[in-house]
């Protein structure tokens, strides 16, 4: 047995030894510090070597005589031991969890320019924007047709000339002003005629004095038309109409400006990510300058710069996907935002404005006046409420026409000039009026159809006002939850940046390597993109919030 272990026992020495190159191959041997010939050299240099060594007078190595580093306390005299990692002081770590500052800048600094504000793009989509033009013809159609109503009231005249020959020789001239007013549906008439020459026995009440014959007169209803009738209800169904124009031009204007400043923070936010691109791009190249020297050094291989190179390919590819987003949101910014004749402008990135920390959301006290603000204000709730205002209108004339007609009428007329003989200098009259449909059909029909329709109108009221409790709930909570989210990505933008900054510290003292800075790098970049996301879905949802309230913003300019 112990004959057989010494004849393995080289054999076993020389495996050991190739278990070591194996090893130092891999570079798990160089932190140990273990010497052994240089990646590369073939087996004849080594024992090219080991022949020379053992011309000059020293025994040749034994592979069987080679010890591991730990076979003996004492290390060989000739081994390498590593050097001490080079370290630097990192600094001190960020604050976590602090609340945000409002006005503190989130995203890249901007570039100099006169900046694009909101209220610029408000005050343009004010003055120039087609819909909100479009909107505004509203009112003047409203005003039309309550002009048109009014018109019923208007004063009438009436004229007539008559010429008769052949065996009744005579002329006939009259002229007659009329008007319904509205005080209790009275109406009045008043005119003038001349009738001339010779009539026959059954039209003697043409024949006036040689001076003509002045008229008048008047019909009051007491009961049907006496409160309301048609003229009157068109009257102030027009009038309603007009009220009703101004909330729906209110929710057009509030709806337009809406989507135009969500449309802005897209656009700022978009600016923001083009920006961050270009930076991150330019760290990549001017890092293209250093590592070169260092190649050049032979402190780095030559494909550290090769990966560099990747790196920069990769980010103007990211920077190309951001300026076409950047592009993208201004095209649909120049629908709001127009020049002075009106034709869509294009800005660039020297127009961004600083983005900064939003005000935090609204609480206590503020939320609970929320929801009556936007009771108060929202537009569709008020249209509703005038359009049943309307309804009741035809709802009245319609139980006003079940009424029987009783109307009170009265007349007089006197002639001046030459008395003609058997022609009476004055007269008037009294009158009663009375008709009624005996099955008024038409009234009963209308009054159950204006029920059923201020019934209807009385449902979307309710259903509306629970709408719009939703939306504000729906709105303060995606106050909140933006708020947050923005307090979160500080933190993180925070932390990678101070873990970046580490990194790129350790690289630039080779004891990193460039897959690591890129990808400190990489989740610098993806924090401060989720910290502009945040920053601007706040502002969107502010802008959400206001519209929900029923506030229009472009009304402060």
């Amino acid at each position: 047995m112990n004959a057989s272990w010494r004849t393995m026992r080289p054999t076993c020495r020389w495996c050991g030894l190739a278990f070591l190159g194996i090893l130092w191959q891999s570079g798990l041997l160089q932190a140990q510090g273990v010497l052994l010939p240089p990646i590369g050299q073939s087996s004849q240099q080594v024992s090219a070597q080991v022949k020379t060594n053992s011309g000059q007078g020293k025994k040749p190595v034994d592979p069987g005589d080679l010890k591991l580093p730990g076979d003996s306390k004492e290390p060989p005299k000739d081994l390498q031991l590593p050097k001490e990692p080079q370290t630097v002081p990192l600094g001190k770590p960020p604050t976590l969890g602090e609340p945000n500052v409002p006005g503190d800048t989130v995203g890249q600094p901007i570039p100099g320019g006169p900046p694009l504000t909101l209220l610029d793009v408000l005050a343009s989509v004010d003055r120039h924007y087609p819909l909100i033009f479009a909107a505004e013809q509203e009112r003047c159609i409203a005003e039309g047709r309550a002009l048109a109503a009014r018109g019923a009231l208007d004063v009438n005249l009436r004229s007539e000339e008559y010429f008769a020959g052949e065996t009744y020789d005579n002329q006939r001239y009259s002229l007659l002003f009329s008007q319904q007013t509205p005080l209790m549906g009275l109406s009045y008439f008043a005119g003038y005629r001349l009738g001339a020459g010779s009539y026959p026995v059954y039209q003697d009440d043409r024949r006036t004095a040689e001076g003509g014959e002045f008229r008048a007169g008047m019909i009051l209803p007491l009961l049907r038309n006496r409160d309301l009738d048609a003229a009157r209800a068109r009257i102030a169904q027009a009038e309603i109409d007009r009220k009703i124009a101004e909330p729906t031009i209110q929710l057009q204007r509030i709806d337009i400006a809406r989507m135009a400043t969500q449309t802005y923070w897209l656009w700022v936010a978009a600016g923001q990510r083009y920006l961050l691109a270009r930076e991150i791009l330019r760290v990549a190249e001017n890092r293209d300058e250093l590592i070169n020297g260092r190649v050049k050094a032979g402190t780095l291989p030559a494909i550290e710069r090769e990966d560099n190179r990747r790196l920069i390919a990769d980010r103007r590819a990211r920077l190309t996907v951001a300026e076409r987003a950047f592009q993208q949101a201004a095209i649909l910014l120049s629908q709001y935002l127009r020049d002075d004749k009106g034709c869509p402008l294009i800005t660039t990135t020297d127009r961004l404005p600083a983005f900064t920390v939003p005000p935090p959301p609204p609480t206590g006290q503020q939320r609970e006046e929320a929801l009556k603000l936007a009771i108060q204000n929202r537009p569709e709730i008020q249209r509703l409420i005038l359009q049943q205002q309307r309804l009741r209108v035809e709802l009245d004339l319609a139980s006003n026409q079940l009424l029987p007609g009783l109307n009170l009428g009265v007349q007089g007329a006197q002639d001046i000039g030459a008395e003609k003989k058997g022609l009476y200098r004055s007269y008037g009259e009294v009158a009663l009026i009375f008709d009624v449909p005996l099955q008024r059909r038409d009234s009963r029909g209308k009054i159950i159809a204006a029920k059923g329709e201020l019934a209807r109108l009385h449902a979307q009221e309710q259903f509306a006002r629970d709408r719009v409790q939703l939306e504000v709930q729906n709105a303060l909570n995606a106050l909140d939850r933006a708020y947050e989210l923005l307090e979160r990505g500080r933190d993180n933008r925070l932390q990678t940046a101070y873990l970046e900054e580490a990194e790129r510290k350790r690289f630039e003292i080779g004891t990193s390597d460039l897959l690591r800075l890129n990808i400190r790098e990489l989740q610098t970049f993806d924090a401060r993109l989720l910290e502009i996301d945040a920053a601007a879905e706040f502002y969107r949802a502010l802008a959400e919030y206001k519209a929900v309230l029923g506030i229009d913003p472009s009304r402060g300019l």
